[in-house]
């Protein structure tokens, strides 16, 4: 019912902007989005649903050295609560080990329990914090690892 593929045509970038303008308080404008699809280190993901061809999530990644940063990962809300974020989460997982990266980092707000939650259960761990990083409302960032190397 829903896939995951890599985004590489520009076609998205309104569509990502609408549901980034639902879904965050503070959304990634047209310019920024259009810089990842430009940018020869990141990885735009999508997750499509194959029965209306709608865009329903999405993930940027940027790849730096040996490591994957999760820059956002979203998922519209009506199709919240349906494992979408597991998925894509599970994807990005399996896309870093299977291309060797040795951890995947992050940041969320210290307020999103259930992004932590998903996090936690998938062995992210709290490596630091980041005071103020986040505006509209100002709040801390919580800096997540998962180490991807088996004897790390």
């Amino acid at each position: 019912m829903f896939e995951i593929k890599e985004l590489k045509k520009e076609k998205y970038i309104d569509v990502i902007y609408k549901l980034e303008t639902k879904i965050f308080t503070d959304p990634w404008t047209k310019k920024m989005i259009k810089g990842e699809f430009n940018n020869k280190l990141a990885v735009v993901l999508g997750i499509i649903n194959k029965k209306t061809k709608e865009l329903v999530g999405y993930s940027f990644l940027l790849n730096v050295y040996d490591e994957i940063h999760i820059n956002n990962i979203a998922v519209k809300n009506s199709y919240r609560k349906k494992g979408l974020g597991q998925k894509l989460l599970d994807y990005i997982i399996n896309y870093g080990k299977e291309n060797y990266f040795s951890r995947i980092t992050l940041e969320v707000r210290d307020s999103n329990k259930i992004a932590l939650d998903l996090y936690y259960k998938n062995g992210f761990i709290l490596i630091s914090r980041r005071t103020g990083y986040y505006s509209n409302p100002k709040e801390d960032a919580l800096i997540l690892m998962k180490n991807l190397k088996e004897n790390s």
